[in-house]
């Protein structure tokens, strides 16, 4: 097996595993982001690992770029996934403020500010 399909191969794997983190996130998070992290930094780790044992000894160098490559291929996916979720948490933040925040409305700060206007508002209904 070639050293690019070893990491194409890698590439794979950390997309699926980010996949399969997003999706069953409510299981994992909090309490089990340490086996997040072993479980990608070991998917990382075989690849150079892989690609040693297939294609003969690498010198320490290129075994060295081949551990760098391994975590740049491989943690592209993971990377890309919460930047997408960070993306989508701040557009529900900020729709969330634009929505409370209508010019056009307006909110009083004080509870008892604001049952003061419904009352007012019934009492002219009334008249």
């Amino acid at each position: 097996m070639t050293t690019l399909a070893i990491y194409a191969y890698l590439f794979a794997a950390t997309t699926l595993y980010a996949a399969l983190l997003a999706y069953l996130r409510h299981l994992w998070e909090p309490d089990l982001t340490w086996l997040e992290v072993i479980i990608g930094v070991t998917l990382c780790l075989l690849a150079p690992y892989l690609d040693s044992r297939l294609n003969g000894p690498l010198m320490s160098e290129t075994y060295e770029q081949r551990v760098w490559l391994a975590f740049l291929v491989g943690g592209a996916p993971i990377v890309i996934w919460q930047l997408a979720q960070s993306v989508s948490a701040w557009r529900r933040i900020r729709r969330r403020i634009r929505g409370d925040h209508d010019v056009n409305t307006r909110h009083p700060a004080d509870p008892a500010e604001a049952l003061a206007d419904k009352s007012r508002a019934s009492s002219e209904e009334g008249d």
